[in-house]
């Protein structure tokens, strides 16, 4: 087994590959182009030693999706890795939110084509849709691990030690 490993953190986000899949998470956190490019370059990495690649990104409700520049951005890259990487967004959330990302999304959809890209309102069913596209990937290993960095994205952060708790 493949140890999950972080390559990006910030408070609002998490990103991380085990194996031949990435899993990021966006918790009210818009998708810029420079997240876009860093996907590039990991993508590019882990094709390197992998014939084929998913990636399972989770937004929670209240994500922005991702603006023009970055939609267009997407559009193009994706065009690139469409035979060789499956992505699968899983939309944790209801009402005109889920259907303003939903759109969004599905104009990247239309370009890249469907066999490519799955939008899913679960992290079951985005899994599913992975592990159905990646032969010998376990659905309840990548569960695991997308739990493991939502707790990671959710703990709050150290506090530093001071002379007198030291």
């Amino acid at each position: 087994m493949e140890k999950l490993e972080v390559r990006y953190q910030t408070a609002y986000e998490i990103c991380a590959s085990v194996g031949p899949i990435v899993i990021r998470i966006c918790d009210g956190v818009r998708t810029e182009v420079a997240d876009l490019v860093r996907q590039e370059l990991l993508f590019d990495k882990l094709l390197v030693t992998h014939a084929n690649i998913a990636m399972l990104v989770v937004f929670t409700h209240g994500t922005p999706p991702p603006d023009g520049a970055a939609q267009r951005h997407a559009k193009q890259f994706m065009r690139r890795y469409r035979d060789r990487v499956v992505v699968s967004v899983a939309l944790l959330g209801l009402g005109f939110w889920a259907s303003a990302v939903r759109t969004a999304l599905s104009a990247i959809v239309r370009v890249v084509g469907h066999g490519s890209i799955s939008i899913e309102g679960t992290v079951e069913h985005a899994i599913s849709r992975v592990t159905m596209e990646l032969v010998g990937i376990d659905a309840s290993e990548v569960l695991r691990d997308y739990e493991l960095l939502w707790a990671k994205l959710k703990e709050p952060p150290a506090q530093p030690r001071s002379a007198a708790t030291g």
